[in-house]
């Protein structure tokens, strides 16, 4: 296929992170625009670009070892972890200790939920996707 699977997860991250910056729901009061990317949040946005292109990295490097795709997503998570932490930090004031506590510590047991489920559903759809060659 045109788009491999590491491809895919980039751009759709992407567009997911960039929309609200591009205002295309700027009818919608809830979506604050680029403003997400200037508050407390902000960096954790940013970050879910490097998990996508991580992760993706791993899926396509590593095809059927699902130890593999937990350590990418892990080290992708790590990386989301970091640059949401920092900003966070930056923009509240907080050590970057406080910071990991309010924004890392409570999340981690429900991502590492998260990322075995998409691991073990994610690894099936692939492998239909394959089967019906569609990537």
């Amino acid at each position: 296929s045109v788009l491999n699977i590491f491809n895919s997860l980039f751009i759709y991250c992407s567009v997911f992170v960039f929309r609200p910056a591009a205002a295309i729901f700027q009818f919608f009061p809830h979506f604050p625009g680029a403003g997400q990317f200037f508050g407390p949040t902000g960096g954790y946005l940013i970050g879910y670009i490097f998990l996508a292109l991580i992760g993706g990295y791993f899926v396509e490097k590593f095809t059927g070892k699902l130890a593999m795709y937990f350590v990418g997503m892990v080290l992708g998570t790590i990386v989301l972890y970091a640059f949401g932490t920092a900003w966070l930090a930056f923009q509240t004031g907080m050590t970057f200790g406080a910071a990991l506590m309010a924004g890392v510590i409570p999340y981690i047991p429900g991502d590492l939920v998260k990322i075995i489920l998409a691991i073990l559903v994610g690894n099936e759809v692939r492998k239909r996707l394959m089967a019906a060659n569609l990537v």
